[in-house]
């Protein structure tokens, strides 16, 4: 029933890495049975206690769903097939399937009133089932406020830097309400699922938390909430002119990126501040490399984060009676009548230097179909229906996942366009007297300015991230044609997707949607001086100051040994053919080392220069080194040499960054006269030894003679 296969890792030229061999034991995925002279699949057969009938179209989905079983499923293997029968051994998989496909191409509920899927389909849609739409009543807003930075890890190009969103998700504030409601209400994460309140919020979606976007402040304080800038949305790349890719062709143009928010014609981009910090690994002994950790005491990592003193808002749904309960359960001693806060922390490596916040939530309010905040653009409540030109305006303000009929994250047109006809046939189901024509179909999006990104999370009662996800990224922008036009069966498809959003997850701020009738051309506005509630920093913190200055001096050091090391080959490589080369004996190369060594300052060596006897000066004046001589450059006051090396091209940009930092640097100095010598003499004396350096005694009959 087994057999022996052999894999290897690969390089990224697709070469097998050395000692990368690996042998394993797999099952046959046929057997040794032959059915019409060919070989059958192996089969494994099991049986299910059923309680009640409701458990099994429930268990013939989930059949349809597993694909994949066992170890090295990414490797290509574990590929299964798993089918439900009854003891009649009828396939129940495919019956439900059929069933369900039936239903979406027909509206009509009667038809399926014998099917294993009747509950279901005669179930309307409500937004407690956790990522379907449905009709919410009321929201809260949040603000939140950073304390300290905030870590939100995103994949990023580099793998020595752990990036961050610049935005705060909706799981993030989803988490840290429910470990803020297990808390209050003393349960144990093992038992919150039994929880009514519990369940029907943070597990079932009865609560939806938006994502919180940055929000700078105006010039009198006030916040002004942003979205992610659309991605037809664009600036030329040579110019600061914003033109709208849906109302004009052009070339040669990237997106705004960023955030954005709208005053009059004029569109504001903002975005968060960010910082990276550094650390050391610590604490990675032989207990941590037992757990499997390879990790090395002294490591350098990074993070990236959300810098702190800066505001995001974010909007929780829910029906009434739910944010009324939330309300009653977080407020506990406070007065609702202006809002009421908690404090936290959030992220990764809460528990350090990182994660701290401040949750502000406003009073509650009803929620407005057709209200569209922050005014972005010209959207639907401002627009006249009988004026619209059947079509509308899709853009997505947070990521979007979205599947396909088998239940695998599929981002495409199709897929799209099958999410959006369920938005009609939903109307068509609940009422279809009023609404029968078919409106949305498989070509309603014409064109569209959209991205795709991979989105994954990391949940604390599980200790591990979920499996990545392709998501459409935020600002994703469709356009939909409407067959027949705009009227209120249209209007009531947009109200949907504005307040219950399009896709998987939309309790986790996924799928986030807003709606238009028409996009208005929009001018650069000035950049907002606000960056947060923390002003910028003028001055260099002390740590980073004394970082800098390390920074630069090393780079000195190098310039110096370099510049040392070339001063000393001049002898050499810049003496005249046939001219004796002259340099200091040996002997005297040595002792002028050890006095450098023993001097205590600059003026202290170069009187031991001027006290030698005239035979020693003689070599030293005797060494050119270009235009002058060693004795004069040894004796030379304010040391020349020096400022060159300094103001040499290798030290440009050490010296602008002095320039930025307000850090001085001082190149006379013994510290930097004795680097300077010490290289030098040990180079001369290095070149002499490899016969690189000689000294020609005299000149006789075309013959030289060595000394």
């Amino acid at each position: 029933m087994t057999e022996i296969r052999q894999q290897t890792a690969v390089n990224e030229k697709g070469i097998a890495k050395s000692n990368s061999l690996r042998t394993i034991r797999v099952m046959k995925p046929k057997s040794s049975l032959k059915e019409n002279g060919s070989t059958i699949p192996r089969r494994f057969v099991g049986e299910i206690g059923i309680r009640d009938e409701s458990s099994i179209r429930l268990l013939a989905l989930s059949c349809s769903n597993l694909r994949l079983a066992g170890s090295k499923r990414n490797r290509g293997l574990g590929s299964i097939t798993v089918t439900l029968v009854d003891e009649h051994q009828n396939d129940l998989t495919a019956q439900v399937l059929r069933d369900l496909e039936e239903y979406i191409a027909s509206p009509d509920p009667e038809k399926h009133e014998k099917s294993l899927l009747k509950d279901y389909i005669n179930k309307k849609p409500s937004v407690n089932a956790k990522g379907s739409p449905g009709k919410a009543g009321f929201s809260i807003p949040y603000r939140v406020f950073t304390h300290s930075p905030l870590i939100f890890t995103t994949r990023g190009s580099d793998s020595n830097i752990v990036r961050t969103l610049d935005y705060i998700p909706g799981s993030a504030i989803l988490g840290f309400l429910a470990s803020e409601y297990l808390r209050r209400s003393r349960l144990t994460p093992a038992d919150a699922h039994q929880d009514g309140t519990f369940r029907r919020w943070f597990i079932e979606g009865g609560l939806r938390f938006s994502n919180g976007y940055y929000c700078p402040l105006d010039e009198e304080g006030n916040l002004l909430e942003t979205i992610p800038t659309p991605l037809y949305i664009q600036v030329y790349k040579h110019s600061s002119d914003i033109v709208n890719l849906f109302n004009h062709d052009a070339d040669d143009t990237k997106p705004l990126g960023g955030y954005c928010y709208v005053n009059g014609t004029s569109l504001f981009s903002a975005s968060p501040h960010k910082n990276i910090s550094f650390h050391l690994r610590r604490n990675t002994g032989n207990d941590n490399r037992w757990r499997g950790s390879s990790a090395i005491d002294g490591d350098i990592f990074n993070y990236e984060s959300i810098s702190a003193g800066q505001y995001f808002a974010g909007t929780i749904i829910g029906s009434e009676e739910d944010i009324r309960q939330f309300v009653a359960v977080f407020s506990e001693g406070q007065d609702t009548t202006d809002g009421f806060s908690l404090t936290g922390r959030i992220g990764r490596s809460s528990n350090t230097q990182y994660g701290e916040i401040k949750l502000n939530f406003l009073p509650p309010r009803e929620v407005s179909s057709m209200s569209v905040s922050p005014c972005l653009l010209k959207g639907l409540h401002g627009a006249d229906a009988d004026k619209a030109d059947g079509e509308f305006f899709m853009v997505f303000t947070s990521p979007a996942i979205l599947r396909n009929q088998y239940g695998y994250p599929e981002i495409s047109l199709d897929v799209l366009n099958r999410y959006l006809r369920q938005f009609s046939d939903r109307l068509h189901v609940l009422h279809p007297s009023q609404y029968s024509e078919e409106r949305l179909n498989d070509d309603s999006i014409t064109s569209c300015f959209a991205r795709i990104e991979s989105r994954e999370k990391f949940v604390s009662h599980w200790k591990n991230k979920t499996p990545g996800v392709l998501a459409l990224s935020p600002g994703s922008a469709f356009r939909v044609k409407v067959a027949g036009g705009i009227d209120q069966e249209i209007l009531e498809v947009i109200n949907q997707l504005q307040t219950a959003g399009v896709g998987e997850q939309l309790n986790e701020g996924y799928g986030q949607v807003r709606c238009y009738f028409e996009l208005e051309d929009y001018t650069a506005g000035r950049q907002g001086t606000d960056r947060g509630l923390f002003p910028l920093q003028t001055t260099v913190p002390p740590l980073a100051k004394e970082i800098f200055t390390g920074i630069i001096n090393r780079r000195f050091r190098e310039v110096i040994i370099s510049h040392a090391r070339s001063m000393a080959e001049k002898p050499y490589t810049r003496q005249k053919p046939g001219v004796p080369r002259k340099v200091p004996a040996p002997s005297l190369i040595g002792r002028l080392e050890l006095m450098l060594q023993n001097s205590t300052s600059i003026e202290d060596f170069q009187e031991k220069i001027r006290n030698l006897k005239k035979e020693a000066l003689d070599q030293l004046q005797g060494c050119f080194l270009g235009r002058e001589n060693l004795k004069d450059l040894l004796l030379k006051p304010n040391c020349p040499y020096l400022l060159e090396a300094l103001m040499s091209c290798a030290m440009t940009e050490a010296r602008d960054l002095a320039e930025k930092t307000n850090i001085e640097i001082r190149p006379v100095h013994f510290e930097s006269f004795t680097l300077y010598w010490r290289v030098f003499f040990r180079t001369l004396r290095k070149l002499d030894k490899e016969n690189k350096l000689t000294q020609p005694a005299s000149v006789e009959g075309g013959e030289v003679h060595d000394r």
